[in-house]
């Protein structure tokens, strides 16, 4: 079958499935099993259990404390989640990873929608399943597979209206946007300008664009009303302000905690360190666009290649000019550099990738591996507080009352700390001297203590010799004090 560049090539088939099998392959499997992701899983898990508990959706509570980080949307969705499947670790894990996997699928249905060879949409999914960033951000409980669902969601549907002129679509467009700014707020600036400007420019007729442009900017500008309204309603003034003052404003001139400063190699640098094996298609890619520019050769191939690439740089910088340096912020440029990488490849790559030996290939290693996956005790990614999985059911089990202390530890506190309020169901609450450490236990009648392995043998103290051993992981130790 022929296909033409430009011109939608959807339909359901066998391609088609390999896309959703290399999605499920990826995020899925094993998800029954997997426990929740310590530190930010473990944080927006503990804070959609306290909505179930106590039945408050807005303001978000944290060990009894309010939150403002983030707007409330994927919280909101993982309580959903508790509501129907219980609160289990399966629950908490279940919306990351099936947004995750629409994401990829989106992807393909990009490329598909543009008119790609089914076998190059095909191979732009591979390249983001193979992404080392991308996997890791959807899988370690970040609000990033919301944000990206809606991102590449709303993306798809701005080429889908380009041929029938669908306002449904552009009315979608607009709520995906409102959606990307409910999960994670400044992000979703760039797709809204994104959208808007591809919007006018696929829009047909002077009267069409105008029309389709309006469709997009009033659901927008109506979705942002009934939030206002929502907020002015229930008196929620306070909580948004100290959002967009704590959060959004001091994070970008402060960088997070006043810790960070301005470095704007920084997601180059990350690039270079972990997309090394695509790199050098990237920069192959970059290469053949920029030499379409420049010898103004306006084709199909190199128009796509221009609008991903520029979407993708978006967020790059967008990122780099603010002090928030955290390497998976940039998780939503991953989906656009795999569609840049496809359309600067696609001249060269379209025969062979379209071959059915190609997709069954990709069914077959999916099916074999979610198969094994799903028997087999596979750890999928690694964990990056154990100890926290060792203690937890020692601590549960037990009817020791109070908070966990944790003195002179290992590793980073504020994993332990943030992990503990849903691993032990008990907060982890930092000790930073023995002597303050003896005023905690000195009205207890017993504790649980978190301390390095070494700490009992040295501790000269009567109530260390009251302190009894009794689990040990990673240069953790798990004490009982009496």
């Amino acid at each position: 079958m022929a296909y033409e560049y430009g011109k939608s090539n959807w339909r359901f088939d066998w391609t088609f499935f390999a896309i959703c099998a290399l999605a499920a392959s990826v995020f899925l499997v094993g998800v029954d099993r997997a426990p929740v992701p310590t530190v930010d899983g473990a944080v927006r898990a503990s804070e959609a259990r306290t909505i179930v508990e106590t039945g408050t959706w807005f303001p978000i509570y944290y060990q009894g404390a309010e939150v403002h980080d983030h707007p409330p949307l994927f919280v909101w969705i993982t309580a959903l989640s508790f509501k129907i499947f219980g609160i289990n670790d399966f629950a908490a894990n279940f919306p990351s990873r099936i947004f995750a996997a629409l994401t990829l699928l989106f992807t393909g249905l990009i490329a598909i929608e543009i008119g790609f060879s089914r076998g190059v949409a095909l191979l732009s999914v591979l390249v983001l399943a193979a992404t080392r960033d991308f996997v890791l951000s959807n899988v370690r409980g970040y609000i990033e597979p919301l944000l990206s669902f809606f991102i590449y969601g709303g993306l798809w549907l701005v080429f889908r209206q380009r041929r029938r002129r669908s306002y449904w679509a552009a009315v979608g467009a607009g709520i995906c946007v409102f959606g990307a700014f409910f999960s994670k707020g400044p992000p979703a600036l760039w797709p809204f300008l994104a959208f808007t400007i591809l919007l006018i420019w696929l829009g047909g007729l002077p009267g069409a664009r105008l029309r389709l442009f309006g469709t997009y900017i009033i659901t927008t500008g109506v979705c942002f009303l009934l939030l206002y309204w929502w907020i002015v309603k229930n008196g929620y003034q306070p909580t948004w302000q100290a959002y967009f003052r704590d959060q959004v404003l001091s994070s970008a001139l402060e960088g997070r905690g006043g810790a960070q400063t301005g470095e704007p190699l920084y997601f180059v640098k990350i690039l270079a360190q972990y997309y090394w094996p695509w790199m050098p298609f990237l920069l192959l890619g970059i290469w053949r666009s920029l030499k379409w520019l420049f010898t103004f050769e306006i084709t199909d191939e190199a128009i796509y290649s221009w609008i991903f690439g520029v979407f993708a740089l978006g967020f790059i910088v967008g990122f780099s000019a603010v002090k928030w340096k955290f390497w998976y912020y940039i998780a939503p440029a991953y989906p656009a550099l795999a569609l840049f990488i496809a359309s600067t490849m696609y001249s060269g790559v379209r025969k062979w990738a379209q071959a059915p030996l190609f997709r069954n290939i990709i069914i077959a290693a999916s099916i074999t591996w979610f198969v094994v996956g799903s028997i087999l005790p596979i750890p999928l990614h690694r964990e990056r507080v154990p100890e926290v999985q060792a203690f937890k059911e020692t601590i549960r089990r037990s009817n020791v009352e109070g908070n966990v202390l944790f003195f002179g530890a290992p590793g980073d506190h504020n994993m332990v700390a943030t992990s503990g309020d849903w691993y032990f169901g008990k907060r982890v609450e930092k000790i930073d001297s023995i002597s303050e450490l003896a005023r905690k236990l000195d009205s207890r009648k017993s504790a649980w203590l978190i301390v390095d392995n070494q700490f009992l043998e040295r501790c000269g103290e009567e109530w260390c010799r009251r302190t009894i051993p009794i689990q040990a992981a990673h240069g953790t130790t798990l004490a009982l004090y009496r």
